[in-house]
């Protein structure tokens, strides 16, 4: 109610504002004028205000509503453009909206794709680390083929009774290896004196070298066997003749 009162009150103002404007001057001024001089008679003043406030009046109200009227078109319009405006708005947004999803599709897509290359990324990862490992155990395996074995000697002893013309007693040694040794050179040496001493390579026959050679002291004896070679099935056999009790500890050195 009071924005409809106050609508009524710019209507009247835009009335009365005209209406100042056609009451100062205009055709009924004009034509009330001619009219005077060329009668020789005045209007009466009754008539003559009410035909200015009639006249001006009525010429007031139109154009106010005239003015009205025009603002109210051209605010249609502009609504009009502003409504045409805003559907543009609203295209470009569904646009951008189905832009938007569309992207996003393809950037979900895209997402997949590098998701599943990168899984077979690891699934190739491990795969290189599992042949990495095999790899590394072959090394390790040829490492270990193509390390050289260490040559390896053993000496056992055993007692055999013997005729008193190589000793009253007789002790066996039975060299052992792991790799061929050939020549075979050793100097024999025991705590006790040593009467006869032989050797020979086990399962060979006829063997070259030179025999026993006994220093001057007894109880050291050399020799060299340059074939056959002596390895881990042809041990090699000394026999050790003595008169004493016990023969001691012997040792069987090798010779360069």
């Amino acid at each position: 109610m009071h924005e409809f009162v106050g609508e009524i009150g710019l209507f009247l103002w835009a009335v009365i504002a005209h209406w100042q404007s056609y009451v100062t001057g205009g055709v009924v001024t004009a034509g009330v004028g001619i009219y005077e001089r060329r009668s020789g008679k005045n209007i009466p003043w009754k008539l003559y205000a009410t035909l200015f406030f009639l006249s001006a009046g009525i010429v007031a109200v139109f154009y106010a509503w005239h003015d009205e009227h025009h603002n109210t078109r051209v605010v249609i319009e502009e609504k009009a453009n502003a409504v045409g405006v805003l559907g543009e708005c609203r295209g470009d947004l569904k646009s951008a909206a189905a832009q938007n999803t569309l992207l996003q599709s393809q950037v979900g897509s895209q997402q997949t794709t590098i998701n599943n290359q990168q899984t077979n990324l690891t699934a190739m990862q491990q795969g290189v680390n599992a042949q990495q490992s095999t790899v590394n155990s072959c090394v390790v395996g040829l490492t270990k083929i193509n390390t050289p074995e260490p040559q390896k000697s053993e000496l056992q002893r055993e007692k055999i009774d013997l005729d008193p013309e190589h000793g009253k007693h007789l002790n066996l040694f039975v060299l052992t290896t792991n790799k061929p040794v050939t020549p075979i050179s050793f100097a024999v040496r025991c705590d006790a004196d040593i009467k006869w001493i032989h050797s020979h390579i086990l399962g060979t026959g006829i063997e070259e070298g030179s025999g026993p050679k006994l220093p001057p002291d007894k109880k050291t004896y050399s020799f060299v066997t340059t074939r056959p070679a002596m390895d881990e099935r042809h041990p090699l056999l000394v026999w050790v003749g003595f008169d004493a009790a016990d023969l001691g500890a012997c040792t069987f050195t090798p010779q360069g």
